[in-house]
Parts: C-alpha cells; sequence; structure tokens
C-alpha cells in the first residue's frame, strides 16, 4: 500500500490557509512523518496523505495572556494600591488651580 504525499501548497489549498503556514507546522511537528529535503534555497516538505486523517488545524493568531487575580484592586509598583493624581481633589482650596502660580 502506496501512501500519496503532498506538497505543503496542496495541504494549504485543503485547510485554506497558506503554504507558508503549512510549512511552520511541519517544522512543529504537528505532520510527524513529514520529510524536509535540503535544497539550496531552504528545505522542501513532502507530507503523507496518512498525516491528514484526523488532522485539525491549530488556531489562528496569538494566544490570549492569562490574567492574573487583581482582588478587584488596581496595583502600582510594589504591589501597592496606586494612588490617583485627583486623590487630594477633595482637600484642594476652592478657587485655587492646581499648578497656577501665585
Amino acid at each position: 500500500m502506496s501512501s500519496q504525499t503532498l506538497t505543503p501548497t496542496e495541504v494549504a489549498e485543503r485547510y485554506d490557509v497558506s503554504a507558508i503556514t503549512v510549512r511552520l507546522w511541519c517544522r512543529r511537528g504537528l505532520f510527524p512523518n513529514a520529510i524536509a529535503t535540503d535544497t539550496p534555497r531552504g528545505p522542501f516538505w513532502t507530507i503523507p496523505e496518512s498525516d491528514l486523517k484526523g488532522f485539525s488545524p491549530p488556531a489562528m493568531g496569538r494566544p490570549k495572556k492569562a490574567k492574573p487575580e487583581q482582588n478587584g484592586k488596581k496595583k502600582g509598583l510594589g504591589g501597592e494600591v496606586a494612588k490617583s493624581s485627583y486623590a487630594d481633589a477633595e482637600n484642594a482650596q476652592p478657587g485655587k488651580k492646581r499648578g497656577a502660580k501665585k
């Protein structure tokens, strides 16, 4: 039983992605039986059709970052609760502008 091999372009057409994406999948090892043949222009990949059975493409884009717990507080440097620049606005003298010269 001979297995047909495909180029990254042929695999890309099947999954509606670019050939560059398929080459990246090959480098990452998502096709375990893919073979890279060295050429002067870089590796040429051949992918056995059997590797595509049961294959589902990984999600596109950058993975979301995990959000740290904040317990409802904004943290500044040193883990302290950050003060607002307007924290003392309630205590300011009426009629005086901040930063105004006397």
